[in-house]
């Protein structure tokens, strides 16, 4: 090695490797600082264990071209991916050697204690080879077995060496896991018999335990050692970088290698690396990190090797499918053509765990089984069969389900051994492949799949596929056998094709988004993302950079040009782009914290987003995943949001933490009440305390620091979600139907007149079996303690039953460290009752609707029997006594003008009243008398109370007649009354209850009916825009009891389950009659809207009827319900299952992107939204909804994550795409006289005109009125925000309190504003970008600006340019407009008169000015009857009436 020390001295000439010049400034970089890894904020696996692939398309190739060359030219005969110049080369003698008196070394340092029983592990034995290696090499690649001492010895054998030669030391060691980074940490302290962070120390996160003075050895995360590298750009901190498990090629640990790569050759020339893994490819590194040697010698030397081998004392044997065929039939049936278990291989598996049971060599302990299945949905599938058989064949099987998501609860139940003669077995993702041991395993069954995510090429979603393992996978999963007893090892595919397996997984770089790596690189500052990615071990494609580049463009991280250049494949970095790089986090999530910041609602953003970023907070028992439902839905509190649930969730835990603390059985009680992951939540604990720390440390951002606060709680809920928004942008989808407007007498034709709110059905029953006996059973198949009591009806004539489900408030028994408290939670927003969703979801998670039946003719002999039984005994309805009816059904049907006065109020949707004259004045002054002189009373046992029943009670020293509605909960003994006869509900204690002595003076008090019906104000609705739960808002409440509820003249528009709908309302005053609903209206207390299904169709008959009436509270159903028991499970003869259930009222959600428009949509199974159902079906107007996460699979199918939907805000569509694109174009008329539309995106390109990116961009067509003054709203919004995002100060937006004030009350001035609708117009040449004529556009910036074009610019929000508009419509588009209004008017006039004959409607069923299409005559009717469709009809005609040149006898005509 002579000419190695010649060159050391400087005597060979140095060389560099041709087309190495990549660029590099090492200049000070203002913001060095903490530089994070996202992915160690995940698990390994997700719910679905997915990994990510990316795709290389050939119709790059172009594009590629010069990319591939850049990393061609870089190889230079030698195999690796690139290796950089060489500079500098030193030789060992340069390593720094400085004396121990300079450098104080420790006085009492202790070297390790030969006895210790580490030094007996394997690499003991390559301890001198290991040292001589790391000596003699600057890169030294040690591959060694799990278990070997690499982690804990590798760090203490160069520690000892350099103390012992009085060498400079001081070694970092990473570890992926922060978990195993402070593990290790530990057992080297203790093999030394140290104090923990002394000698030996950790950091990870914000949690360090080490003295940089005196620890030696440093373990940390991956993310810590970027952090420091990226702040130094540098490596001569450390004498010796050691690198653990480099197999898991992470992003960040390839971009780590790459960085250290190049500084090593750059300005650290001293520094050791040291690569160490258990299955590691080594030949790769070990090129990757050769030297190359110019002329004379012209050749690389490759990187030191150390191999450690361990041998194993156990065997283990591996059999592949060709080895079954003759053992299991199924087996050869098997289709391994596509990527996916049918039902053979299924099969398959089942066979072959029914054969470890006939086998004699497990003794009296049956061994574990352990199953490696792709993803959830496959476990359970397999779940579902083996639970199948083990009813039916007795297996005595303890099947259990390991996945990411599950509870760390259940994850322990895997080392729990299985009872005696039960044998364990685990269906599990490849989550066992590495990361968890089960150590009684002796039998692994792999099918050899597994499911990944490549990002789709054009629009960066990522892609959910099934593909086969790598053979590296599948040897990983035969490594969970043969450690602690000989094993047996199953692959279900043959072994010819397994040896047709890639060998190794695609590293990270190569299939998943880069925008985390290029933020980094931008801080690093080494040259434009392109070229330094070029130099990493595997070079990822250059369609996945350009790709990578528009993403963080369109997030806004970075700017869509380079110094004023429009460019793809890079951008200047923005300030945001900033904040996002120092923060762990993906981009998305980390703009939805600088928003949060913006709108000054860090804390709730700061907890939504790091939820967002981890394993979720939310437990999901497969037993118990209905009540999670319901607890999740109670976290996210009306809001329909996933996002906000986490806040609820964190905020609860963290007030109680404190006694948490003092008392850890407390806080697993309250978890496991509330469905919450322990663990999780202190991983998240620890992440928010991160990010808040970074925020402040960097930037100065402090939460909750301005002094302009969100007031109203409603206002705040909807900032939340409107900042979700922003920071999910393009993730936009809106419900979709079949039609965009619910047909409701379809609807109560599919339902046979069930309230839809209240009723689902199934199909299949068998029509030969008397349905009346299985009524019982039917309503048995739901959960009573989430849906109450459900009732069925059958019909005869079909095979459908209908089950209906009562109204209910679910109310959440939250623990509260010492004591229940009730909390009253409407779950989700509407009328729907809970037990629809309940049922919707219950069929989402595949449960069983089985019910058993006997033989048809059993059947009928047993009901007829039945039915002669209760004949013979003469069981009649229990008579209902007068008190039990309500005094409006003493009324007159047509009588619908009533006087009322209000005897209690809680809002405008639910009121009490009594009827006011001279007669039921008398009734009510009798039956005061009556209750408080006339009788005497006895106390009542609390025992003998029943609900519904009525009772005296005292309230305030006053008697009432009381309706008992429910029993004490909690710790308050106290009973809930409804005082009947004034509609107040009041809480009582038993000593105020009491029944009536005398039996005939009972029966007096109980002759007077019920004084008090329940009201509402019909057709007007709280201005959601102000409430987001859709709320009366207490000024409005005020207002009304104050002044107009007193005495009011009412007209019936329905009465529907004892609720009283007024169609107007009228203040009876001695000056002037004031009408309520109009009063609202005028002063923006109340919005218009539709009455229910139930309402409509009770308004219909009050119109139809003719003559005297009487009215009826709650409608009476035909159909005929015995209370009959069903038939047991034993009596039966055969089990069947129901189909369904289905409700009418189901939505499913479409994109509005370009690229998502065509694909299928589906929600994740375990959000809140998961069940979507139409809350407002009255209302056709688009709603909005977003999502954190998209996934896209095989059959181009779209899942949501982390769903959120916005409030019911006519608009919403249009203002959030307006507010939060990066680049906007409206959309005219061809008249150029209104706005029809926008398109939305990342922007074009000012010269050729082509879009940014196009696969992104939106085109939204508006259905209400967006004018110029609305448009100056948003673009002060947008204004607002770029002074955020990327103010012209590098320190930051130094107004920020002004700014955040401004935005609040531009947002609130958006919402608030009037609505008006119009009809939809669509723009012909959709997503063409640059449509409007330059003479045409008004510039939204000052005269003086040098902004002269749309594009132009350093905004990250280009601000919306106007248009000159034109006074006069064409006469061809008031033709076409003509033509809307007049179809309208004939089938107006044609139904009018359709009354009195009968005769059809020959014309299309259609409303061509809102586009939708109709079934029936009587939904075409409601339609028009809509108040929507209304306004879009005057809207028109006074378009008409502006620019129609023609008679206006025409216009008058409409």
């Amino acid at each position: 090695m002579a000419w190695l020390q010649l060159f050391a001295k400087g005597n060979i000439e140095e060389k560099v490797l041709p087309e190495s010049d990549l660029d590099y400034t090492d200049t000070d970089h203002e913001y060095n600082s903490d530089l994070s890894q996202s992915s160690h904020y995940y698990d390994d696996d997700d719910e679905q264990n997915r990994s990510f692939v990316n795709t290389d398309p050939n119709e790059y190739d172009k594009e590629n071209k010069e990319y591939n060359e850049l990393s061609i030219k870089a190889l230079h005969n030698s195999n690796t991916s690139s290796v950089d110049s060489i500079t500098y080369a030193n030789s060992v003698a340069d390593l720094k050697d400085l004396d121990m008196d300079k450098i104080k070394p420790f006085e009492h340092y202790k070297f390790k204690d030969p006895s210790n029983k580490s030094n007996d592990l394997e690499i003991a034995d390559s301890k001198d080879k290991i040292i001589n290696s790391i000596d003699s090499n600057c890169t030294v690649l040690i591959s060694g077995a799990t278990g070997c001492g690499k982690s804990t010895q590798v760090p203490q054998y160069i520690l000892d060496d350099c103390m012992s030669k009085k060498k400079y030391c001081n070694i970092i060691v990473t570890q992926p896991r922060r978990i195993a980074a402070i593990s290790v940490s530990k057992q080297v302290n203790r093999e030394r018999s140290c104090k923990d962070g002394v000698l030996v120390g950790y950091q990870v996160g914000r949690k360090k335990n080490y003295n940089p003075s005196t620890t030696k050895i440093l373990y940390c995360t991956t993310e810590i050692l970027l952090l420091k590298i990226i702040k130094a750009k540098s490596l001569s901190e450390f004498s010796h970088i050691i690198l653990d498990e480099v197999h898991e090629r992470t992003l960040e640990m390839d971009f780590l290698l790459l960085v250290i790569k190049k500084l090593q050759k750059i300005n650290s020339q001293s520094t050791r690396v040291i690569l160490m893994s258990a299955t590691a490819e080594i030949e790769k590194l070990r090129d990757y990190f050769s030297d190359y040697y110019g002329h004379p010698f012209n050749r690389h030397l490759a990187a030191s090797i150390v191999s450690v081998k361990k041998p194993s004392n156990y065997s283990v044997d591996v059999l592949y499918l060709d080895d079954l065929y003759l053992l299991i039939p199924a087996a050869q049936r098997m289709d391994l053509s596509k990527t996916q278990i049918d039902e053979n291989g299924y099969d398959t598996a089942v066979q072959l765990v029914k054969a470890f049971d006939q086998m004699k060599v497990d003794n009296d302990n049956k061994k574990s089984v352990l199953i490696f299945l792709p993803g959830i949905y496959e476990i359970e599938e397999m779940h579902r069969r083996m639970e199948d058989l083990m009813t039916l064949e007795n297996h005595k099987w303890i099947l259990i389900q390991l996945h990411s998501s599950i509870t760390s609860e259940e994850q322990d139940k895997i080392f729990i051994q299985a009872p005696l003669n039960y044998r364990k077995i685990i269906l599990s993702t490849n989550i066992a492949e590495s990361s968890i041991t089960v150590p009684d395993v002796s039998f692994v069954i792999d099918f050899c799949l597994m499911k990944q995510l490549k990002n789709e090429i054009r629009s960066n979603y990522s892609m959910l596929i099934m593909t086969w393992a790598s053979k590296s996978n599948c040897n990983q999963r035969a490594g969970r056998v043969g450690r602690v007893a000989n094993g047996c090892v199953y692959r279900l595919i043959p072994r010819r094709m397994f040896n047709k397996l890639e060998d190794n997984e695609l590293p990270e770089m190569s299939r998943c988004s880069l925008s985390r790596v290029v933020l980094m690189s931008k801080l690093l500052n080494m040259g434009t993302p392109e070229k330094l990615l070029a130099s990493a071990l595997d070079v990822p494609c250059l369609q996945n950079i350009i790709l990578t580049i528009r993403t963080l463009q369109q997030v806004g991280a970075l700017l869509s040009t380079v110094n004023g250049v429009i460019s793809s494949v890079d951008g200047d970095l923005t300030y945001m782009g900033k904040v996002m790089a120092h923060l762990p986090l993906e981009p998305p999530m980390s703009k939805l914290i600088y928003f949060g910041y913006i709108f000054n609602i860090l804390n709730e953003a700061i907890i939504m987003a790091c939820g967002l970023s981890i394993k979720s907070i939310f437990s999901q028992p497969f037993n118990q995943r209905l009540e999670a439902y319901t607890q999740n839905l109670i976290w996210a509190n009306y809001s329909c949001s996933d996002p906000i649930a986490y806040i609820g969730a964190y905020q609860s835990w963290l007030e109680s933490k404190p006694e948490f603390d003092q008392n850890p059985n407390l806080e697993k009680t309250w978890a496991l009440k509330n469905y919450i992951q322990l663990s999780a939540m202190r991983e998240l604990y620890d992440l928010i305390d991160d990010v808040s720390n970074r925020l402040n440390r960097h930037f100065g951002i402090i939460a909750n620091s301005g002094k302009i606060k969100w007031i109203k709680p409603e206002e705040k809920d909807i900032a939340c979600k409107v900042i979700l928004a922003g920071a999910f942008y393009p993730n936009y989808f809106i419900p979709k139907t079949n039609n965009a407007y619910m047909d409701e007498h379809e609807v109560h034709t599919t339902l046979e007149e069930h309230d839809p709110y209240q009723t689902v059905y199934f199909t299949g029953f068998p029509k030969d079996q008397p349905k009346e006996l299985y009524k019982e059973a039917i309503e048995s198949l739901f959960p009573k303690k989430l849906v109450g009591k459900p009732t069925a009806y059958f019909n005869k004539s079909n095979n459908k039953v209908f089950v209906e489900f009562p109204t209910l408030n679910i109310k959440n028994m939250a623990y509260d460290s010492n004591q229940y408290e009730e909390k009253l939670n409407q779950l989700i927003p509407g009328n729907i009752s809970y037990g629809v969703y309940v049922a919707i979801k219950m069929r989402t998670l595949k449960f069983n609707f089985k019910i058993p039946l006997l033989k048809p003719n059993d059947a009928k002999k047993k009901l007829k029997l039945i039915t002669q039984q209760m004949a013979a005994q003469k069981i009649t309805p229990k008579e209902v006594l007068p008190i039990q009816r309500c005094i409006l059904e003493e009324t007159e049907f047509n009588n619908k003008d009533i006087i009322i006065t209000v005897t209690y109020f809680e809002s405008v949707d639910r009121f009490w009243a009594q009827l006011l004259d001279e007669k039921h004045n008398n009734i009510l002054f009798k039956l005061w008398e009556l209750v408080n002189n006339e009788i005497s009373l006895i106390e009542t046992n609390p025992d003998n109370l029943v609900i519904d029943d009525i009772y005296i009670v005292m309230y305030q020293e006053e008697k009432y007649r009381g309706k008992l509605m429910e029993f004490p909960r909690g710790p308050k003994k106290e009973y809930k009354f409804l005082l009947i006869d004034f509609g107040e509900s009041v809480q009582l204690c038993n000593e105020d209850i009491f029944n009536i002595k005398d039996e005939y003076i009972k029966k007096q008090v109980y002759s007077f009916p019920t004084l008090a019906f329940q009201c509402k104000i019909a057709k007007i609705h709280s201005p959601i825009n102000r409430q987001l739960n859709d709320d009366w808002s207490e000024e409005t409440n005020m207002y009304i009891v104050g002044k107009l509820l007193k005495n009011a003249k009412g007209t019936i528009y329905s009465i529907v389950d004892g609720v009283v709908s007024f169609e107007d309302l009228t203040f009876i005053n001695e000056e002037e009659n004031i009408s309520i609903s109009e009063y609202l209206i005028n002063n923006k207390l109340a919005i218009r809207s539709e009455e229910s299904f139930a309402s409509k169709k009770d308004h219909e008959k009050r119109l139809k009827i003719v003559g005297c009436v009487n009215n009826e509270m709650h409608q009476k159903s035909n159909a005929v319900c015995l209370n009959i028991k069903s038939p047991t499970k034993e009596e039966s003869y055969t089990i069947h299952n129901l189909k369904g259930p289905i409700s009418p009222l189901e939505m499913s959600v479409n994109g509005i992107s370009r690229n998502s428009t065509s694909k299928n949509v589906k929600i994740e199974c375990k959000s809140v939204n998961s069940v979507l159902l139409d809350t407002d079906p009255k209302d056709y107007h688009e709603r909005l909804f977003v999502a954190g996460n998209l996934c896209l699979n095989e059959s181009n199918k779209l899942t949501l994550w982390d769903t959120t939907m916005m409030p019911n805000i006519p608009g919403m569509p249009s203002f959030i795409c307006l507010m939060f694109s990066p680049c906007v174009e409206i959309r005219y008329n061809s008249s150029y006289t209104k706005m029809i539309g926008a398109i939305c995106g990342l922007g074009y390109h000012p010269e050729t005109g082509k879009p940014l990116f196009e696969e992104n961009d939106i085109e939204i067509t508006f259905d209400t009125v967006i004018d110029l003054n609305l448009l100056k709203k948003i673009n002060i919004i947008r204004m607002l925000l770029n002074r955020c995002v990327n103010p012209e100060d590098e320190e930051g937006p130094g107004d920020i309190f002004q700014i955040q004030h401004s935005l609040q009350l531009s947002l609130k001035e958006i919402f608030s504003q009037p609505t008006k609708f119009k009809g939809p117009e669509c723009y012909t040449r959709k997503y063409m970008w640059s449509e409007i004529q330059k003479l045409r556009l008004l510039s939204p910036y000052q005269e003086n600006s040098s902004v002269n074009h749309p594009m132009a610019g350093s905004d990250v929000y280009k601000l919306i340019w106007g248009t000159i508009l034109s006074q006069k419509m064409s006469a061809s588009e008031c033709k076409k407009l003509m033509f809307k209004l007049s179809k309208i008017k004939r089938l107006e006039e044609f139904f009018s008169y359709s009354k009195y004959t009968s005769a059809r409607c020959s014309e299309q069923l259609n409303c061509p000015l809102c586009e939708l299409e109709f079934t029936n005559e009587l939904s075409v009717i409601m339609h028009f009857d809509n108040y929507q469709h209304i306004e879009r009809y005057k809207l028109a005609r006074e378009e008409l009436y502006l620019h129609y040149t023609g008679p206006f006898q025409d216009i008058n005509d409409l």
